[in-house]
């Protein structure tokens, strides 16, 4: 599948997304500078505009199987101020839409940190609902959403992360395939090696997606509680640890490491690839499962 990555940041979910061996990045839009230079290393090959504001040029060729997104979360964190989407940053969703609008691609892949659950989760829903098919139906014809945080796929800390993930085919599916394991946590047909979170266990908790104030901060602390203690049980493994491997060696607290602020940055705002490439799996499966109806 082609790719295209708005906020590219750098190319966390690209990374993953080819780790599958099923998608191939053909643009990326980013404006950070030295984020632009990593992504320029890495994908040489690969289009680039720097501003989301001014995309698609109306020259080119722009159309992509997937479009993905981890929109700016200042405004939706809860370090932030909390201005939610009508924030200067986390409003740059609202291009997300117009591009989406646009190019009209078959699968559309949105990321932000897990207080989008209580900052913003109906608006985020509505928008993407919103965008019109050729026959004035809805482009995108089922949604749905998951706090995946990276210590369930191995990584020595928590960071939750909202994913949403919508798509054109109405073939009223459901959830991947999975298996319940005796512990409640599931497991995805094909992957046993790596566990993920019950979706079901989370949207209880956030039903109500105007929750504000201290009622939605212990929500979310709830929701998070569910994955922490899934992701003790996975890293405490010998199998959750021999799949990580060694994180990045860059230091917090040391001077003389070359651009060492811009890499804690970007590194900050990346998306873990192993997550991103569990969500590629799932596109993939759904894709197959498609392709088999149809013959």
């Amino acid at each position: 599948m082609k790719v295209g990555e708005l906020f590219a940041g750098i190319g966390g979910i690209g990374l993953g997304l080819e780790a599958t061996g099923g998608f191939e990045v053909v643009w990326q839009v980013e404006k950070d500078d030295y984020a632009t230079k990593v992504l320029e290393k890495n994908w040489s090959d690969v289009r680039r505009w720097d501003d989301v504001k001014t995309f698609p040029p109306e020259t080119g060729d722009w159309d992509v199987d997937l479009i993905t997104a981890g929109f700016p979360c200042q405004d939706i964190s809860v370090a932030g101020k909390g201005e939610g989407l009508d924030g200067k940053k986390s409003g740059l969703f609202y291009e997300v839409i117009r591009i989406a609008g646009i190019i009209k691609p078959r699968w559309l892949l949105l990321e932000n940190v897990s207080a989008l659950l209580i900052r913003g989760i109906g608006e985020v829903l509505g928008e993407v609902a919103s965008i019109s098919g050729s026959d004035n139906t809805p482009h995108f014809k089922r949604m749905e959403y998951h706090c995946l945080p990276a210590a369930v796929f191995g990584a020595p800390h928590r960071r939750d992360r909202f994913f949403l993930l919508a798509d054109t085919n109405d073939t009223g599916g459901g959830a991947p395939k999975c298996k319940a394991n005796k512990d409640g946590s599931s497991v995805v047909k094909g992957r046993e090696e790596q566990s993920q979170p019950e979706s079901s266990r989370h949207r209880k908790n956030v039903a109500d997606s105007n929750i504000t104030g201290l009622q939605g901060q212990r929500r979310l602390e709830e929701t998070s509680q569910i994955c922490t203690q899934e992701a003790i049980r996975l890293f405490s493994s010998s199998v959750g640890q021999s799949q990580w491997g060694i994180e990045p060696d860059v230091g917090r607290m040391v001077n003389g490491v070359p651009r060492r602020v811009d890499r804690l940055k970007c590194l900050g705002n990346a998306v873990v690839p192993q997550v991103a490439q569990f969500m590629g799996e799932i596109i993939l499966q759904r894709d197959q499962e498609l392709f088999r109806k149809e013959e």
